[in-house]
């Protein structure tokens, strides 16, 4: 009623007829005209945190990414336009460390330490954004951590103190485990980013230490280092594509749950339909050009069997540290990481988590091939592990796939077959009976690959009887 009144009498006989109530809100009404004040609505932390999360995990790559391109091209500028690891053979690219360190006390130091910096300011935001939005504080104390470890990498260079590279080693043991901790603990997160993840830690470390054994044989595999590093940083963007994918935090939370996990189904249906094709195109492709790269750096076939082709690890691995080398590794770091997506969106599909730890080894046995052959013999012993653990993962795949007809599923077991046949009996004529027949070992890399080419078949399959039930359906009830 006091709102309501025009003119100052009718205003002053309402608050008298109203008693002390209408004397109050006059006095409220008469300050709040005095005194106009603007309701600013402040944002809250959650909201912070939430732009924060969305942000930041992108920047700290570009910011690494930047870093590390200003470092390489600085340290080899002062170095007089040559790679500051003479030791090598020329053209050879240096480890990081190397390049951060040399030439002594040049300006490439000044460019690392000061973007190492900033990288982990930008990760103490992002970690903050991350404990305020799920409330777990279980990984702070390992990211603190990391990131004293990472400024004495940074600070300390590798030529000065061997604190350098345990500095280093130290930052990737305690990242792997507060990644981890973060990933099992993070309940909200649907099944296909939550292997994601896993794959995403379990490649990093893979890589890393690889690089580690090999640097300790004395065998030089910077690629290595380099997809270990960025690795590291991109398991953050996880953190982004989950808060795109939640939307609105102040919905109920129930809805994001159901619709995060549809969007994972599609995505591991299109993974699924899509990569196995990709995986064996870049399988076939890595090894043409490697053969290629190979005989032409040799002048000839690099083997000295009367043979018309080599076994693919020659060719990889001859000329020593020739271009061949890196086609290889990159070739084969593509496969990984798609064999990775491939098997999060079989196992999204099915709900069949038994293949998953037979997957990591075979992973890990192909990454170790990256050693060549001619140094060390722990090379052939992996590559046979590899597909000793490969059919093992096929056939327990093909036994637990209750969809699959009988005529896919003996497609599947005549496949297996023919790998495994057509490997062992290369490997017994190649180390018993001295026969070579490398035609054999190229079968059976090509057949064990194709075989992820029935997952594709059988998901286009369902697809289509689905879409035909359901246009069936709509029939029925169009025309009762």
């Amino acid at each position: 009623q006091v709102r309501s009144c025009l003119g100052l009498g009718d205003l002053l006989g309402t608050a008298t007829r109203l008693g002390p109530r209408g004397w109050r809100a006059l006095a409220a009404m008469m300050s709040q005209v005095a005194s106009p004040r603007r309701r600013v609505q402040p944002r809250s932390s959650d909201e912070v945190a939430a732009a924060v999360v969305q942000t930041v995990p992108i920047l700290v790559l570009l910011t690494y990414l930047a870093t590390f391109g200003l470092t390489v091209v600085a340290s080899i500028r002062l170095g007089g336009g040559h790679q500051p690891c003479e030791k090598y053979p020329t053209g050879t690219p240096c480890s990081i460390s190397v390049y951060a360190g040399l030439p002594r006390h040049g300006f490439e130091e000044v460019i690392f330490r000061v973007g190492i910096s900033i990288c982990v300011i930008q990760c103490m935001v992002m970690t903050w954004g991350r404990v305020t939005l799920t409330g777990s504080f279980a990984t702070v104390p390992l990211y603190v951590l990391t990131f004293i470890s990472l400024m004495m990498m940074a600070f300390v260079p590798f030529w000065k103190s061997g604190l350098h590279h345990l500095g280093a080693g130290v930052a990737f043991i305690f990242l792997s485990i507060a990644q981890i901790i973060d990933t099992r603990h993070d309940t909200h997160a649907s099944s296909a980013l939550t292997l994601t993840r896993y794959g995403l830690i379990f490649s990093t470390a893979a890589c890393w230490w690889t690089y580690g054994v090999a640097l300790f044989l004395a065998i030089h595999l910077p690629y290595l280092e380099y997809a270990a590093t960025i690795l590291a940083f991109v398991y953050y963007l996880t953190w982004t594509y989950q808060h795109h994918s939640l939307g609105d935090a102040s919905k109920d939370i129930m809805p994001h749950v159901q619709t995060r996990t549809r969007s994972g189904e599609d995505i591991a249906a299109i993974v699924v339909k899509t990569v196995p094709t990709t995986l064996l195109l870049t399988f076939i492709t890595t090894l043409t050009l490697t053969v290629f790269a190979s005989i032409r750096l040799s002048g000839g076939q690099p083997c000295d069997t009367s043979g018309i082709l080599c076994d693919m690890f020659i060719y990889a691995a001859m000329p020593k540290h020739g271009i061949q080398e890196m086609i290889f590794r990159i070739g084969f770091s593509l496969v990984v990481i798609q064999f990775i997506m491939m098997a999060c969106g079989r196992v999204t599909l099915t709900g069949k988590h038994t293949t998953v730890p037979l997957y990591f080894l075979t992973l890990i046995c192909l990454t170790v091939t990256f050693v060549p052959f001619w140094p060390s013999g722990v090379h052939h012993l992996y590559a046979g592990a590899s597909f000793l653990i490969l059919c093992i993962a096929q056939i327990i795949d093909t036994c637990q796939d209750t969809h699959a007809s009988p005529l896919l599923t003996h497609t599947r077991y005549g496949i297996m077959c023919l790998v495994g046949a057509s490997w062992f009996v290369f490997g017994i004529g190649e180390v018993l009976l001295k026969i070579y027949c490398p035609v054999l070992e190229y079968f059976a890399e090509i057949l064990a690959f194709g075989y992820f080419l029935t997952w594709t078949y059988q998901q286009h399959s369902m697809e289509q009887a689905q879409s035909l039930e359901v246009r069936d359906h709509q029939l029925l009830l169009d025309h009762p």
